[in-house]
């Protein structure tokens, strides 16, 4: 646990103006002309229509020069200390969860054919536990999540379209959120005014497991096939002299045989930035529709097959590839520092 806070700090830090970039980017909507998508084979060649030029980023570096230019520097980490009280107890019980689950999963483990204990991880046991300790998580965590969501989508202006629901959608006026007291003023008041009362604190847990699980079990799946021996330490043995291994793959410690063990510090970073973007890709249509979800304002409530056909019939297909590029750029080197780090601290603490 101690080990997964530290890294989550550490990528917090760093990753978050890539977050902002990812949901101003995906709350953002143009869309589709109408009159020139009277067809199916039309829709792909329409022509878009955006009402709020200002909030329209050409491209991840776009937005990454632009926000600042419009709201100063401090506008690309807007919602870190929200991301910081999130990432700090979630980010440790997630891993405490994970390997719990492996340790009560006696098959999870393999061992080497002389009996020594492995450190690899069959890929269908990080599945499973992977996905488990991410839905348990994301369900403790939904309500920060959200109020982190409303606090950096909040400087992007109200050119969200409406739901499709039998109300118009109201939403979020500019710069509701200058502070974390006026963000959690703004979910009081959420709160008190939809008709779910507190369950509202919970608006896109549905696309949040959708996303999560997914994702999670890609993810671990992928990352203990490539850390195992037959992964990217077989690719490094293959391609990489003997001599400038230890720059990229050196192992961490020997085992008490004198044995180095298969992975090592850069095995951690590579397969985990690996796993991470080819996760994140899979995801990102989930991670549309969750935040458009817990972005927009309104009482009523709003459901998750309202929002994607919302998303469909203003943007076509390409709507729900909104921030993969912000998302992708986001989660890899977020992954890489996070599993560099938490295997580095949990090989070498002293407990």
């Amino acid at each position: 646990a101690v080990a997964a806070t530290l890294g989550a700090c550490a990528t917090t830090l760093v990753v978050t103006p890539l977050d902002v970039v990812k949901v101003r980017m995906q709350v953002h909507v143009c869309q589709i002309d109408a009159a020139t998508a009277a067809s199916a084979s039309a829709t792909r060649n329409a022509a878009v229509l955006c009402h709020d030029p200002a909030s329209h980023f050409r491209n991840v570096f776009d937005a990454l020069v632009r926000i600042p230019q419009q709201h100063g520097i401090r506008a690309l980490w807007r919602g870190v200390s929200t991301s910081l009280a999130l990432a700090v107890p979630t980010t440790g019980l997630y891993f405490t969860f994970y390997e719990a689950l492996l340790n009560a999963v006696p098959s999870s483990r393999a061992f080497h054919e002389n009996g020594k204990h492995n450190t690899a991880v069959a890929p269908s046991a990080a599945l499973l536990c992977g996905m488990s300790a991410r839905c348990a998580t994301a369900i403790l965590a939904a309500p920060l999540e959200l109020l982190r969501t409303r606090i950096q989508a909040s400087t992007a202006s109200s050119s969200m379209s409406s739901f499709a629901t039998t109300e118009p959608t109201r939403v979020m006026p500019r710069f509701p959120h200058s502070s974390f007291a006026l963000a959690l003023r703004d979910l009081h008041a959420l709160v008190r005014s939809a008709d779910l009362g507190w369950r509202v604190l919970f608006r896109g847990l549905g696309p949040t497991l959708l996303r999560d699980a997914p994702f999670s079990a890609i993810y671990w799946a992928s990352y203990e096939a490539l850390k195992a021996e037959s992964g990217l330490p077989r690719l490094v043995a293959a391609l990489v002299p003997q001599s400038s291994r230890h720059r990229i793959g050196a192992p961490l410690s020997t085992d008490s045989g004198g044995e180095s063990n298969a992975a090592g510090f850069g095995t951690y970073v590579a397969a985990g930035s690996v796993s991470g973007m080819l996760a994140a890709a899979i995801t990102t249509p989930a991670d549309v529709v969750k935040t458009r979800m817990q972005a927009a304002d309104g009482q009523q409530h709003l459901r998750m097959r309202e929002v994607i056909n919302d998303v469909f019939r203003s943007e076509g297909i390409s709507g729900f590839t909104r921030g993969l590029t912000a998302r992708v750029a986001k989660v890899a080197p977020a992954c890489a520092i996070m599993m560099g780090s938490y295997e580095l601290i949990k090989e070498f603490w002293v407990w």
